[in-house]
Parts: structure tokens; C-alpha cells; sequence
């Protein structure tokens, strides 16, 4: 060997244990390549060296590290057939520029001849180097001693790939297990390290299923609760009925509660309101019959408690205590009571009994509805209808002018009250179909005619309404008998009803309405003349329009 092979060798053998030195000192992959490639190309016997990483297949690869330029790319690229080949037969090979399969490894810039050294880093991929010096590829001792370093290299880029896949499947491992706690933070995790495949797939399913079960029986809770009150709801209700069916023997006692003027709360105040009231009325029931086999809301204002096995005075004593924390509370409720066996229960007779007895209760009730009752359902009246608030003002001023008229002197607040409240049945009905300007269909009329009848039944209720009730049923009855809602005719229409039809018929012809134009004052007298005899009181319609003739006069 020359003296000049010999240096040159000796330098070689220098890179060659600096290279070993370099491999495995870091498990970091990045950091592992670039030592390696550095060192290798400190010399100057390579211009160039990357690390291709195999997809498996072997038929695609990713372009993992690059030295001098020093670079990542993770997007896969097609593996030369050379490198290819590398891989298969696992053994290094040098590829000149001379050899066809040169140009298909070119991809450095200012490459004019020398040659590739490839080898295969066990299944995993291939390191390629490039040097200008076309004459290493006969140095076969250069060749060899790579070889023996690059098995070196090998074991260190997968000792580094399986510590990055160790450290990746621990990431995941830690956020499943934050997820798991954070969906089930009452169920105790415990988990452990994953020694088999198998054994952390059970311990999966098992925590699915304790999770599943536990949404379930919360799902369960939930669907008999009531969401507003926090009370049991009627699901709950008609369990617990079931249930009590099943063991058909003992006693029950029914408390039913229904809440007073929610409907003027809603309507007047707004839904956010009753919805407070209604929780107001809960914190009452709780604090009342807390101690009861159930307490549930069943309807929109409708509550119910049940006792077990309790004496019939009990029931008494508890719904006086509730009449005393409600009015405490400064909420209005009617309360019943039924007592008896449970299987009056079961077919829900001791239910329908305290329905009963808590419907008298609320027909008693009587002091909601003062002065200031009437005015709250006056403003009911105007915020239901677009047109009820002038139509009753005029209304009014034209009734009591009439009973004037006609020296009633003792009927001008009945006619006031009358005037202002024959339409209050209109509140039990639709405000889309009290306000609606089309014609009504057969349905629709036929619910609207009821007003009459349900107006009626509410002013009943109210002492101040009460003698007005009978004026309120009869006021769409026509003198010939074709009204409603009992078609009475002639004088058996009570006179004042009478009265109010001819004025209303009037006011509603000659006011402002957002479907017509009004009628003249002479156009609406001659329509009530033309009625008369069959709509109105003959008699009537003459006073009223010598009435009109007065006061023009």
C-alpha cells in the first residue's frame, strides 16, 4: 500500500470511529441522524447524505433527514427502484454515474458525475451518500467498514423509531385517560400499564359499560324530574302509581294543588314570571310535604302529594299548614284532599275525589278578584285583543248613555261592567283566532261562539262579575231566536243583553276596524232598523236611534 493510501485510510478509520462514537447517543431521531450524517460529511468524502424511512410496503418512502441541507419532508414519495432492491436483498451497493439507475437517484443540485453509496437500514429504510469522487466505488475497505457502521446506525434509527412510537402510544394513552375522567370523574380509574393488547381492550369495554349504565340511570332521573320546579313530573307519578297498584294494600292520602291566577301572571306579566311563581309555589310544597311519599308536578299549575299509610285527620292538618306557608309566601293555591284505601288509587278514584275537592276550593276562592282583579283582567282583555281596548271605552260611554236614555239609573254600573267584560270569555281562547281579520272556518266559529258560555263561567268566579254572568251568556242571543248559545228569543233575552246588543252592534259598525272602513252614523242606523225585528229588539232600535235624534238636537 502507498504512504497516500495509507493516510488516506487512517482518515477514513478516524470518520469511521467517530461514527460509532456518534450513533445511539441519542434516542431522539432527528438528533440521532444529524450527528451521524455530520460526522460523515465533515471529511469531505461525501457531499450529500439523506435517510429514506420505508411506508413497510416498501414500495413508497418518506424523505426523513437531508445533510447539508438539513430538512424533514413527510410527504411520500415514490422509493427508487435501486433503493428498492437495497431493501430487499438487504445489502449495500454503490451506484456510479456511469449506471443507468444514477439518474433515478438524483435529486441534489450541481451533481455532475461521481457516485451513490446505498445502504439498507434493516427493514426500515436506506441511507444514501454521494460523492463526487467516482473512484470510491472500487475502494472495497471503505465499503466494508461502512457496512459495519451502518449496522450500527441501523439498530440506533430503530431503537429510535420504537422509542418514538413507545412515547406517541403514551400520549395517547394519557389523553384517553384525561377523557375518561373528565366523562366519569365519580368512577375510580385505574389505569395501568399496557402489557397486552387484549387486556387493555377489556378494560375499555369495561369502563363503556359502567359509563353507559351510569347515563342511563341519570337519563332515567332526569325524565321524572320536572325541569322548571326540580319536583317529581307525572312520569314519576304514574310510576309510583304502578307501583303502589302492585302492592294493593294500606291507605293513601291525595293532596291536589293548583295554583290561582297563573294564566293573569302569564298573560300580564310575562311566561318568565309565571315561571317564578311556579318555583315559589314548589319551595312551599317542599317545605309543607317534604316528608311525603311523592310530591310532583303533573300539569302546567296542577301539583300533587302522596301520603303512605297515614290517619285520614293528617290530610286535614297538612292542607291547612300548606293554606298558611302559601299565604305567608304570598302565593294563592286551591287545595283538595281524598283519603282511603289504595286501590281507590289504582283506578284513580281517590285522584279524581281530591280533584274535586280542590275545584270547590278553587270556585270558593274569592279574593284575587277585587277592584284590582278587574283592572288586571281589563288589561287582559286589551293586550288579547288589537282592538278590544277603544272598542270597550266607546262601548261603555254609549251604554250607559242608553240606560240613561231609557231612566235605568240603577243599572249604569252594571252596564259599565257589562260593557267592559262581555267578551272576558275571549281569554280562554286563542289569541290567533280572537285576532285573526279572515273569515273563521266552521271549526273556528264554532270555538269562537263559545266565549259566550266560557265568559260566563269565569265571571261566575268573581263577586264583583257574578250578577252580570246570565247578561254575559245571552248577549249573541237575536230577538228572532237564531243566536247563541241557547237561541233564546224575543223577551226571554234579559233586557239588558238586549241593550248591549243594539250598542255593540253599533259601536262595532260605526269604530275603526284594521279589515273595513267605518260606517257613517246614518249607514249604521239604517242597518240596526233593517235587523230589527230578527237580530235586535224592535223597541230597542227605535229608542236608541231617537237616543241618537236627542242628543243631536
Amino acid at each position: 500500500m502507498k504512504p497516500v493510501q495509507g493516510l488516506q485510510m487512517v482518515r477514513e478509520l478516524a470518520v469511521l470511529y467517530e461514527l460509532s462514537l456518534a450513533v445511539g447517543r441519542t434516542l431522539a431521531l432527528e438528533d440521532n441522524c444529524a450527528a451521524f450524517l455530520r460526522v460523515l460529511l465533515r471529511r469531505k468524502t461525501f457531499r450529500y447524505g439523506a435517510v429514506w424511512l420505508s411506508d413497510g410496503a416498501q414500495e413508497r418512502a418518506r424523505l426523513i433527514y437531508g445533510y447539508p441541507s438539513y430538512y424533514v419532508e413527510n410527504v411520500l414519495g415514490d422509493l427508487p427502484s435501486v433503493a428498492k432492491a437495497c431493501l430487499e436483498n438487504e445489502a449495500g451497493t454503490v451506484v456510479t454515474a456511469r449506471m443507468p439507475e444514477f439518474e433515478e437517484l438524483v435529486q441534489e443540485r450541481q451533481v455532475e458525475g461521481g457516485c451513490y453509496f446505498l445502504y439498507p437500514l434493516g427493514k426500515m429504510g436506506v441511507l444514501k451518500l454521494y460523492s463526487v469522487q467516482e473512484e470510491l466505488a472500487e475502494n472495497e475497505v471503505l465499503q466494508r467498514m461502512l457496512a459495519q457502521v451502518m449496522q450500527k446506525f441501523a439498530v440506533s434509527v430503530e431503537a429510535c423509531l420504537l422509542f418514538e412510537r413507545l412515547r406517541e402510544e403514551a400520549e395517547e394513552r394519557r389523553q384517553a385517560e384525561e377523557e375518561v375522567r373528565f366523562l366519569n370523574s365519580q368512577l375510580e380509574q385505574r389505569v395501568t400499564k399496557r402489557t397486552a393488547q387484549l387486556l387493555d381492550a377489556n378494560a375499555k369495554l369495561r369502563q363503556e359499560i359502567t359509563e353507559r349504565k351510569r347515563v342511563e340511570e341519570q337519563l332515567r332521573i332526569y325524565s321524572e324530574k320536572d325541569a322548571l320546579t326540580g319536583l317529581a313530573n307525572r312520569s314519576r307519578f304514574e310510576r309510583l302509581r304502578q307501583e303502589l297498584a302492585a302492592k294493593n294494600q294500606g291507605t293513601l292520602g291525595v293532596l291536589a294543588i293548583d295554583v290561582n291566577d297563573l294564566k293573569l301572571v302569564n298573560d300580564l306579566e310575562g311566561h318568565e314570571a309565571g315561571d317564578e311563581l311556579l318555583r315559589r309555589v314548589s319551595g312551599v310544597l317542599q317545605t309543607a310535604f317534604g316528608e311525603a311519599e311523592l310530591l310532583a308536578r303533573i300539569g302546567g299549575d296542577e301539583f300533587v302529594a302522596l301520603y303512605c299509610d297515614e290517619p285520614e285527620a293528617m290530610m286535614q292538618q297538612k292542607a291547612e299548614l300548606l293554606a298558611q306557608q302559601a299565604a305567608a309566601a304570598r302565593v294563592s293555591l286551591s287545595v283538595g284532599w281524598a283519603w282511603g284505601d289504595l286501590s281507590l288509587m289504582v283506578s284513580q278514584d281517590l285522584l279524581q275525589a281530591a280533584d274535586s275537592a280542590m275545584y270547590a276550593e278553587k270556585y270558593k276562592f274569592t279574593s284575587q278578584y277585587d277592584q284590582g282583579g278587574l283592572a288586571r283582567l281589563r288589561r287582559m282583555l286589551e293586550v288579547g285583543s288589537r282592538w278590544t281596548g277603544p272598542h270597550v271605552q266607546r262601548l261603555e260611554g254609549i251604554l250607559v248613555r242608553f240606560g240613561r236614555y231609557l231612566q235605568l239609573p240603577d243599572s249604569e254600573e252594571s252596564l259599565r261592567l257589562l260593557a267592559m267584560f262581555h267578551d272576558v270569555g275571549t281569554l280562554l281562547l286563542p289569541e290567533v283566532l280572537v285576532n285573526k281579520d279572515a273569515v273563521y272556518t266552521p271549526a273556528e266559529r264554532a270555538l269562537m261562539e263559545s266565549h259566550a258560555e266560557k265568559g260566563a263561567q269565569l265571571a261566575q268566579m268573581m263577586p264583583e262579575l257574578a250578577p252580570l254572568a246570565k247578561l254575559i251568556l245571552h248577549h249573541h242571543e237575536r230577538w228572532d231566536g237564531a243566536g247563541y248559545p241557547v237561541k233564546l228569543q224575543g223577551e226571554e233575552i234579559p233586557y239588558l243583553s238586549r241593550m248591549l246588543a243594539v250598542a255593540d252592534a253599533y259601536e262595532s259598525m260605526t269604530g275603526t276596524r284594521v279589515y273595513r272602513e267605518p260606517l257613517t252614523r246614518n249607514q249604521a242606523l239604517a242597518e240596526l232598523e233593517r235587523c230589527a225585528g230578527s237580530q235586535f229588539d224592535p223597541s230597542l232600535v227605535k229608542a236608541f236611534q231617537e237616543m241618537l235624534s236627542f242628543d243631536e238636537g
